[in-house]
């Protein structure tokens, strides 16, 4: 029988998850995971009806922890789907345990079209962000054109007209401080390594 364990600590949104093997349909849970780039774990974006996932109690919303005691931090959606195949396939195991965590939101009212929709919202302010002449997102400090236009510092220098709107920089130049600090906000979120990135 599949069954969810509360940990014994009684924090009840902290959960296990057994799914056993003979339970399941080949190797189909009934689940779809999710994970953007800034997602330390993937989360479970759609459950299928009827399925060993929905049985088991896995909901929308839970971020998936652990893979038989196995921490994937940082696992792309690929490396855990295929944790779960290895463990599926593995003798020595007669179920598969999930450590999920769920912040307590009513999956009734989670919008499965929001987290897209952030995203697609964060790119485009990332790509308003983006410098006319070299293409990249501008760098501190930010400097506008007379009609707003922004210019990172790297380039500014190296043009005597805006690229956009032609009009002339000469003495016609300012810093775009919220431009500043929106870029601040979104590096600070959005580090990987040393190197801004929004792609998947």
């Amino acid at each position: 029988m599949n069954v969810v364990r509360p940990l014994d600590n009684g924090n009840a949104s902290l959960r296990f998850c057994h799914l056993e093997k003979s339970n399941l349909c080949g190797n189909f849970l009934g689940l779809h995971l999710s994970r953007a780039v800034w997602d330390p774990y993937p989360w479970i974006s759609d459950v299928g009806v009827n399925t060993s996932a929905e049985k088991a109690g896995i909901r929308v919303g839970d971020l998936l922890l652990e893979v038989n005691g196995y921490d994937i931090l940082g696992h792309s959606v690929a490396e855990v789907a295929q944790k779960i195949k290895e463990t599926q396939k593995n003798d020595e195991f007669n179920e598969v345990t999930l450590l999920l965590w769920n912040s307590g939101v009513e999956h009734n009212h989670w919008n499965q079209n929001s987290v897209p929709r952030f995203a697609g919202c964060m790119q485009s302010v990332a790509q308003l962000l983006e410098c006319p002449v070299c293409l990249d997102t501008v760098r501190r400090p930010i400097f506008q054109c007379s009609n707003g236009h922004l210019l990172c510092s790297k380039c500014r220098y190296k043009t005597i007209q805006c690229p956009i709107c032609r009009v002339s920089l000469q003495n016609n130049t300012s810093r775009c401080l919220v431009a500043e600090k929106l870029l601040g906000l979104i590096v600070d979120t959005f580090m990987e390594n040393g190197r801004f990135s929004m792609k998947n």
